[in-house]
């Protein structure tokens, strides 16, 4: 398959990262993704947070107004509030 953004430019180039399908066009650098490849990577980045957080939660000081037993909980940062669309 041509690539869809250059004008009869390179074949896309089928690279498989983490179970998703990427294609790639060596003349422009561009990423195409095929239908359903977009959530599957998306899942896998809300997975990894998730798994971080858990890894993490051990570590993060108590908020000084917390009762005793409750873990702090951080304001969202900007990239998980983005996918806060996506739930």
């Amino acid at each position: 398959m041509n690539c869809p953004r250059c004008p009869e430019g390179p074949t896309l180039v089928e690279t498989v990262k983490h179970g998703v399908t990427l294609d790639t066009c060596a003349g422009c650098g561009g990423i195409w993704l095929d239908r359903g490849e977009l959530g599957k990577l998306l899942n896998q980045v809300k997975a990894a947070g998730s798994e971080l957080d858990r890894e993490f939660q051990a570590l993060q000081p108590r908020h000084p107004g917390s009762h005793p037993g409750q873990p702090y909980k951080r304001p969202k940062s900007k990239m998980e509030r983005l996918f806060d669309i996506f739930d």
